[in-house]
């Protein structure tokens, strides 16, 4: 859980990178 957790945050940036270009894609799909 704790690793899950961790991970998450590590990962948040990137993570929201990637929503954004997904969801500018389907925007403009």
């Amino acid at each position: 859980m704790i690793y899950l957790i961790t991970l998450g945050v590590n990962k948040s940036d990137s993570f929201i990178t990637i929503e954004k270009q997904i969801y500018t894609d389907e925007k403009f799909d």
